[in-house]
């Protein structure tokens, strides 16, 4: 489903055919490998994509007037509200998974926790960087591109390491730490990446 959201929300932006192309392969990889690994179940994998169609086709829908609502709204009550849907979102996984913490979709708390980090390290970026992602070196916005994804990457790797050899079964306190370790990395992409470029002069603010 989150394959699908994600991949199927950049498709309808993308105008590049490779590019959308390398998205198709993407939710087609990523929905054939669950079975693969014994994660799901084929009916799983085809629900999902029916309810991450359904998502984009209401997201798409509604875009412009979410985003003028979400506008005018301050920093601070914007986290606050990111904060109140991630707890519910995950109180609502906890009760479909018979109120144990140990089945608890792990992978939830990350991409609620990036999203968090995203929010304050975008109005964070807007407010103190505003920077131009334009730039006519292309070997400028391979150097960016490349900067921030290892800046990203490598946080993710530790977290998903640290998980993983940490706890054999999922806690209250891993998904705490989950949730804090990926608002971190949101972070990072969406702040302290375009601020130390900004540095080293990769890129320039507006």
């Amino acid at each position: 489903m989150s394959s699908i959201a994600f991949y199927g929300f950049l498709f309808a932006f993308i105008k590049n055919k490779s590019i959308t192309t390398l998205l198709l392969i993407c939710i087609a990889l990523v929905g054939i490998s669950r079975p693969y690994l014994a994660v799901h179940y084929i009916e799983d994998i085809l629900l999902g994509w029916a309810i991450g169609l359904i998502l984009i086709f209401i997201i798409l829908k509604k875009l412009n007037t979410i985003i003028q609502i979400w506008n005018k709204i301050d920093c601070k009550t914007q986290s606050v509200a990111l904060v109140f849907i991630s707890c519910l979102t995950w109180l609502l996984t906890f009760a479909i998974n018979g109120m144990e913490v140990s089945k608890q979709p792990l992978p939830f708390v990350g991409y609620l926790g990036f999203l968090f980090g995203v929010n304050i390290g975008y109005s964070l970026e807007i407010k103190n960087i505003n920077f131009n992602p334009d730039s006519k070196l292309r070997l400028h916005k391979a150097l960016r591109y490349f900067f921030t994804v290892l800046l990203v990457g490598i946080p993710v790797i530790l977290l998903d390491e640290l998980f993983e050899n940490s706890w054999s079964n999922p806690t209250f306190t891993q998904h705490f730490l989950q949730y804090i370790g990926y608002a971190v990395t949101g972070f990072i992409g969406f702040y302290v990446a375009p601020y130390l470029m900004t540095k080293i002069r990769l890129i320039e603010k507006i």
